[in-house]
């Protein structure tokens, strides 16, 4: 049996090597987290939402079904390298993924619960169907905070604010804005806050404003 390290930023996760198989383990630095993250993966499963089947729980590790390394930024970069303009299929696998989400945690916990750490990382492409796999830091919450984030996220990717990254997510945000009763307004100052947290962070000399006005204009 062979163990690979694996990017993460918070817990410790391998891929496991067992004969012709392969296993995800996620080894969580609070017990309190891996319950959680269980409990949400199960109630996703439940609901048929596309998300790593458990294998085991035991102690402070969850064993996962291994969907591979193509994370959605990884799918997002391909397609801006190629000049892509038939993304929207996967677009809209994403909107599904997060409707379901929504759906099955709110009648779970008669609450509307969000992703929070939403960032692109967080979603796998497998078989043409995207995956959601960190849901520790779920917690209620407004829609609007988790597609102001992403949104964020999206146009701050290096290389940053590209003509085909505000073609993506105006594209992006007109898909979601058909499919969700989103607060234009909320949503707005959301993908503003994470902006420039983002911009700050990276200590980038960016003018914010002229991103989220060409953004607020699709939104608008």
């Amino acid at each position: 049996m062979e163990k690979i390290k694996l990017y993460s930023k918070r817990n410790s996760v391998y891929r496991i090597y067992n004969n012709s198989k392969t296993y995800i383990v996620k080894k969580f630095n609070d017990i309190d987290y891996m319950l959680f993250e269980a409990e949400i993966l199960n109630v996703l499963l439940h609901s048929k939402a596309s998300v790593p089947k458990i294998i085991s729980v035991s102690n402070d590790e969850v064993m996962l079904e291994d969907l591979g390394d193509l994370t959605f930024l990884d799918w997002l970069e391909k397609e801006e390298s190629s000049s892509s303009v038939t993304y929207h299929k996967m677009i809209i696998k994403l909107l599904g993924f997060l409707q379901k989400f929504y759906k099955a945690t709110n009648e779970y916990y008669g609450k509307q619960y969000i992703i929070n750490d939403i960032n692109l990382r967080n979603f796998l492409v497998n078989n043409n169907k995207v995956y959601g796999i960190d849901f520790e830091l779920c917690s209620e919450g407004k829609i609007e905070s988790d597609i102001g984030k992403m949104i964020a996220y999206i146009i701050t990717y290096d290389p940053i604010a590209t003509d085909w990254k505000f073609k993506f997510v105006n594209d992006f945000v007109h898909i979601f804005l058909l499919n969700f009763n989103l607060n234009d307004v909320l949503l707005i100052k959301e993908i503003r806050l994470e902006l420039y947290k983002i911009l700050d962070k990276r200590k980038l000399n960016i003018n914010a404003d002229d991103i989220i006005c060409k953004i607020a204009e699709e939104i608008i």
